[in-house]
């Protein structure tokens, strides 16, 4: 009770403060300003000639009336050049003064205060304006201040997708769907001008370099074959030479003796073709991390997730590959992109439940698992210590479009460890649109499992037991009769090797994404 009777006292005491404060006894009231003030809605715009401050006068009478005046007044800025209407915009970075004039009734003018706009000298420009889809090709980006280069202090976003990339990165390569992507720069709180990279269906051309063995023993050789792909898929072998991509010529076989990336040329006319680079090597292959990505068109949490793996993605480039396998049903909801072996899923993943979404699981141990919503952290978190470890496996593969309108894949695994391994191959579909609960209009579903081709279970088929160094080589072949409905340039086949645990479960060792209409090679850390 004595709490009470005191806080009643202060309150009453605060009471008759505010009553002395409002009491009309006291002194009278301000008179008020007579004049002009200029406003704006932003003092920073991009020199993009089409971000826009738009300013408004308002007039303040003798009476304290306020009255818009913007449409009689005369704006003008740097010392007397006339804004035509009250919106300004322009191509030059610098920073604009802007004063605007009124004439009242009487003949009386007044001149109001200054209002400052700065136009950012922040310019993001690209390489180039088009990239392949098949991921071959790659855009990099440049960001300049006031002519100098600040691309490893600035972030680049991706407007298109929503993700920022971390301080110097700077290059864009494609998602795995065409369409046109809209990037800005930030540099010292400032944004740069927008620059669209469009990313469209493209055959693969010019030179292919192969080799017969990725991984060798230190002193062993190698044999590398040259394929002109805009010639029928000729081989030029003869008349390519090869080099290191340290500019070293080299023979054909090559012994080698360390990791080397080697390149093909060829000069056609004027021109120097060369082909893109092939890694071999006596050293650990380089190691990406499998994300198996439970979710549902009905699940409101799951954009959460599938931003946090594009964001780890982004920051962490070439270490993730992504399986988005979705529930059969959810919420009472039935989704169309479910794969015909989900239920094989529920029975491996025990923790899976219908009710519970969105799920990921890592290099597909059952308890390296996150549930629900999560952030690009949390997910590098668990790819970052994976990514460290060795692989016991290397992949490499190419998949494309046969002329019947099929898909055919061929794999090489080839063994850094003697053991028994699995490898189960899958055909995935970017750019599914459909809606999606918790994400605004039409979604792009990307990543989406379509169809298992590899034979058994989701672990893999078995390789056999398998030598160091040895290579084994699959092939796979899909009708077009399996793949319709289905946007084959905007496929692609994930390739992932299955081990046996000590405890009898399986773990991913490696994993590949391979475009469709491409290839990819083995590489070393």
């Amino acid at each position: 009770m004595k709490i009470i009777k005191k806080l009643s006292a202060m309150l009453l005491m605060a009471g008759a403060v505010l009553f002395a404060a409002c009491d009309p006894g006291d002194e009278g009231t301000d008179t008020p300003t007579v004049g002009l003030e200029l406003q704006v809605n932003k003092t920073s715009v991009k020199p993009n000639g089409s971000d826009k401050a738009v300013f408004t006068a308002i007039f303040t009478s003798e009476s304290g009336m306020e009255k818009d005046v913007t449409t009689a007044v005369k704006i003008t800025y740097n010392d007397g050049i006339e804004l035509e209407g009250t919106e300004f915009t322009t191509e030059e970075a610098g920073e604009y003064t802007f004063v605007a004039t009124y004439t009242d009734d009487d003949g009386t003018t007044y001149t109001s205060n200054e209002v400052k706009v700065s136009v950012s000298a922040l310019e993001l420009t690209c390489d180039v304006e088009k990239i392949s889809l098949n991921g071959m090709t790659t855009a990099t980006f440049t960001v300049t201040y006031n002519g100098e280069d600040v691309t490893e202090a600035a972030r680049i976003t991706n407007v298109t997708l929503g993700d920022t990339y971390i301080a110097g990165r700077n290059t864009f390569t494609s998602p795995g769907y065409s369409g046109e992507f809209t990037f800005t720069a930030t540099y010292n709180s400032m944004t740069s001008n927008e620059v669209t990279v469009t990313v469209e269906p493209m055959e693969i051309g010019g030179l292919r370099l192969m080799v017969d063995k990725a991984r060798v023993a230190s002193g062993e050789s190698v044999t590398f074959t040259v394929i002109d792909l805009d010639n029928n898929n000729a081989d030029v072998t003869s008349s390519a030479t090869l080099k290191t991509t340290d500019g070293e010529k080299i023979s054909n076989p090559y012994t080698v003796s360390g990791n080397v990336k080697v390149v093909a040329e060829m000069v056609e006319g004027e021109t120097v073709v060369t082909s893109p680079a092939v890694s071999v090597g006596t050293g650990n292959f380089w190691k990406r991390v499998l994300i198996s990505k439970f979710t549902s068109v009905a699940c409101s949490a799951c954009p959460m997730a599938a931003k946090a793996i594009e964001g780890a993605s982004v920051n962490f480039p070439d270490r993730i590959i992504e399986v988005a396998v979705h529930a059969t049903s959810f919420m009472g909801t039935k989704d169309p992109m479910a794969p015909a072996n989900f239920t094989e899923y529920m029975t491996y993943f025990s923790a899976l439940q219908f009710n519970q979404l969105p799920y990921m699981f890592f290099d597909f141990v059952p308890s390296n698992m996150i549930l629900g919503g999560t952030s690009a952290n949390n997910v590098l978190g668990f790819v970052k210590p994976l990514a460290a470890m060795t692989p016991e496996v290397g992949i490499s593969g190419e998949a494309f479009v046969t002329d019947d309108g099929g898909v055919e894949v061929n794999v090489n695994v080839q063994a850094a460890v003697a053991g028994e391994y699995y490898l189960a191959v899958q055909l995935l579909e970017n750019g599914i649109i459909h809606s999606q609960s918790g994400a605004d209009g039409n979604y792009a579903h990307n990543h989406t499992l379509r169809t298992t081709l590899s034979e058994g279970s989701i672990t893999g088929e078995s390789l056999g037991s398998m030598a160091v160094n040895q290579l084994v080589t699959k092939e796979y072949t899909v009708s077009s009769n399996d793949v319709t409905g289905y946007v084959l340039d905007n496929c692609m086949v994930v390739c992932y090797v299955c081990v046996k645990d000590s405890e009898g479960g399986y773990y991913a060792a490696n994993a590949i994404e391979i475009p469709m209409n491409g290839w990819v090679d083995c590489s070393f850390e």
